[in-house]
């Protein structure tokens, strides 16, 4: 909950009007169709759909809303900057909030090493709050510190880039307690001139960040940082092969050691792995199994990258190859690879 007390500090750096005292904030949303009372609606100019369409509707319906139109109507208030505005006011929030942060960023992984984050901390009786869907950019990250339980113990974020300093952005909005980097790929490399360009851009969560550095030591670049800054406070770790009982791809074993060694950095353990993994629920488009009729389908098909796609081939191969006589990949384009397309198709 966001008493007016706190929604008003922010708001009087934009804004002249404020929110009158006995009000509070339950809910922040962006898309009018979740708005309900004492809910903050922000209102985003879209290229297709205009947010300040629904605000005289919703302040009817006791939902306080910002907007960057001039509306002459009760609990709306205007601010020249709805993004900024929004950034700033969760990161106030986030100043209340007794929970452990957890930053986490890479070229591919996040969600799987977000979930497993989540689910080992649940299990260990905490009460924990996470990025949900792909709310991990500048709007995303702060709607989700925004809609953090106050009670919280955990709040685990995903923070997503495609361009240099925008994780400097999120980590400064979220102020992480501990961070990673589940691993640097070549996902989004259209955006820079190089793959050191890219890396650079992924250990800004390192560089402005504060806290608890959970470093794969078998990244040659993540090895180079931590020569660099011996006076952080660094918990190493580097991937090792695991036999599970039952087949798991090796894309998803690293994630699972990834989300081991950021509780292992909390110093808190966690034996029952195995049990994680059956437990696990992947989003959709990400080796989802279908069958129709006599052939079975595998749907691999969420934000293709270099990386991603070869360990997805990889992954089908060993998974499938003995089992199947006829194999077939249908590959699609992988985009934001700009001059460095041709090469990687």
């Amino acid at each position: 909950m966001i008493r007016a007390s706190l929604f008003n500090k922010v708001l009087k750096n934009f804004s002249s009007n404020l929110l009158d005292d006995s009000l509070f904030i339950e809910k922040v949303v962006i898309d009018s169709r979740e708005a309900s009372q004492n809910s903050l609606f922000i209102a985003f100019e879209g290229k297709n759909i205009d947010g300040h369409n629904f605000v005289e509707k919703l302040v009817k319906e006791n939902v306080i809303c910002i907007g960057s139109k001039d509306l002459n109507l009760k609990n709306y208030f205007k601010v020249n900057n709805v993004v900024d505005f929004l950034q700033e006011l969760a990161r106030e929030y986030r100043k209340t909030l007794n929970a452990k942060v957890v930053g986490i960023t890479g070229s591919s992984g996040k969600t799987s090493t977000r979930s497993f984050i989540s689910l080992m901390l649940e299990k260990q009786g905490f009460k924990v709050y996470s990025t949900k869907g792909n709310k991990n950019n500048h709007i995303g990250l702060p709607l989700t510190i925004l809609n953090t339980p106050s009670d919280s113990q955990f709040l685990v974020l995903e923070m997503g880039m495609n361009h240099k300093n925008e994780i400097c952005i999120l980590a400064n909005i979220a102020n992480p307690d501990f961070v990673t980097i589940t691993n640097i790929g070549t996902a989004h490399i259209g955006n820079f001139s190089s793959k050191e360009q890219l890396a650079n851009a992924k250990l800004e969560i390192f560089d402005c960040s504060k806290g608890v550095v959970v470093a794969n030591v078998g990244n040659n670049y993540i090895k180079s940082w931590i020569l660099n800054n011996k006076n952080r406070d660094i918990y190493k770790f580097e991937f090792k092969e695991y036999d599970f009982n039952f087949f798991v791809p090796q894309y998803v074993a690293e994630n699972l050691q990834t989300a081991l060694a950021v509780l292992n950095a909390m110093n808190i353990s966690f034996e029952n792995y195995e049990n994680i993994l059956k437990d696990i629920k992947f989003p959709p488009l990400r080796g989802e199994l279908k069958k129709i009729k006599e052939r079975m389908f595998v749907m691999d098909c969420y934000n293709a990258n270099p990386d991603s796609m070869k360990k997805s081939i990889l992954n089908f191969l060993k998974r499938f190859e003995s089992s199947f006589e006829d194999l077939f990949l249908i590959l699609g384009e992988m985009g934001e690879l700009g001059n460095f397309s041709t090469y990687y198709h």
